[in-house]
């Protein structure tokens, strides 16, 4: 099988040579919140206007659709600054919900990669010893330094497709388009999707239960025992937890760092961010990971005391989203438990890691060149189109400022002041 790239070269890609032609680099988008039919061209259009900060030279998505914005053979700014200056190529891969197109992206993404690979003149092999060949971004990260991020496998594991599954394709031969049952091991964090319905015993499952991290306990054919809810949940309706968006679980962030996750580690991590109580639990390995992530150990707020509650705030414990309305403002502690406090005014527990002492939120510089995240909950911009899922809860510079707006940089658009945080 071949596949049509269309090619839509960025203009104005700086042409830097490469110091050499060793790898072709797999990624993918990492955008949790751009899974629709448009996924790919939302993808491919904000590459398009921000490639100064990043950009790879090709695209795979919309069932088995590719697309070239960048030429090979010359520098791409994807992987970090020792990768990029040896890779022929870097291909992103959009995501989806959907299975079946998830199979013929999977496909078009093999081939592509492979196809670079052979033009390159370097082994059509993934994530081997050998310096040359295909590679992950993850074994970028763990080998050559230069980024943090440890795509594609995460999201390839949502549907099946396991490291050695991964290999074996990359490697030769067709992808398997009906790839097995992911295989959950004890402590896995996982969550259980929004759109799930009910639990593989049949009952509803209530709206609070979605969204939330979840330790795995057991693990069946079909389905997994889950810590807290203490339910069986059919693996399609879960996901892994993704720490390089939400956390994920203590031992995975200390491992993605560099850092011992033994027992012992994480005890003294625990004493030296004030955890009090820590028995390696998900919720304390939560508390502390909230504690690692802020950089400070996590405050204990007195009984009647007032706390502000932070505009980075997204859901409360139950998981409802907290209106905008209520952010940056002051509340009273009623009651505090070991990572949550009780806010006397919302009748509400918000994590700890979402207050602040009364006092400690700055109000928003608006000056020319500060950055500013654009709230999630935001609408429309100013100019009244609406705003795309995937430009949302990103952080943008602000080239013009006028009373009620601001123009930000990366998006040429003007947005509303208040959908600022």
């Amino acid at each position: 099988m071949s596949y049509n790239i269309e090619k839509e070269i960025i203009p104005g890609l700086p042409n830097i040579p490469l110091t050499a032609t060793n790898i072709v680099v797999a990624h993918e988008s990492g955008n949790p919140n751009n899974v629709g039919t448009d996924a790919l061209d939302n993808e491919v259009a904000y590459m398009t206007r921000n490639w100064r900060n990043a950009f790879t030279s090709h695209w795979v998505g919309d069932g088995g659709r590719i697309i070239q914005l960048a030429p090979t053979g010359v520098m791409q700014y994807g992987a970090g600054h020792i990768a990029n200056t040896i890779s022929y190529a870097q291909v992103e891969l959009a995501r989806t919900d959907n299975k079946e197109q998830f199979e013929e992206d999977y496909k078009a993404y093999i081939w592509i990669l492979r196809q670079l690979a052979q033009e390159a003149g370097i082994p059509v092999t993934l994530d081997t010893d050998d310096e040359k060949g295909i590679k992950s971004h993850k074994w970028v990260q763990a080998n050559l330094e230069g980024t943090t991020h440890t795509d594609p496998y995460a999201y390839l594991a949502k549907f099946g497709v396991s490291k050695e599954q991964f290999k074996k394709d990359a490697k030769g031969g067709e992808p398997s388009s009906n790839p097995s049952t992911p295989k959950y091991d004890t402590n896995k964090v996982v969550t259980v999707k929004s759109n799930a319905d009910t639990y593989a015993t049949g009952e509803h499952i209530a709206d609070f239960v979605k969204g939330n991290e979840y330790n795995v306990l057991q693990d069946k054919p079909d389905s997994v025992l889950l810590e807290g809810i203490y339910s069986w949940v059919k693996k399609s309706d879960i996901e892994e937890f993704d720490y390089e968006y939400k956390g994920g679980s203590i031992v995975e962030y200390l491992d993605s760092i560099g850092k011992d996750s033994s027992q012992d580690n994480r005890k003294q991590l625990a004493k030296k961010y004030g955890i009090n109580g820590y028995n390696f639990s998900s919720e304390k390995n939560l508390e502390l990971l909230d504690a690692m992530r802020n950089g400070k150990p996590v405050s204990k707020p007195e009984i009647n005391g007032n706390v502000v509650l932070k505009y980075s705030a997204n859901t409360y414990v139950t998981g409802e989203n907290i209106p905008d309305k209520f952010k940056g403002k002051k509340y009273t502690v009623q009651q505090e438990e070991t990572n949550k406090v009780l806010l006397k005014e919302l009748y509400s527990w918000v994590r700890k890691s979402d207050v602040s002492p009364a006092g400690r939120v700055k109000p928003i510089d608006y000056r020319v060149g500060n950055r500013v995240n654009l709230s999630s909950n935001a609408d429309t911009y100013a100019t009244g189109e609406s705003i795309p899922s995937w430009a949302k809860g990103d952080k943008y510079t602000i080239q013009q400022v006028e009373s009620n707006k601001v123009l930000l940089k990366e998006l040429y658009s003007w947005v509303r002041k208040s959908d600022l945080r």
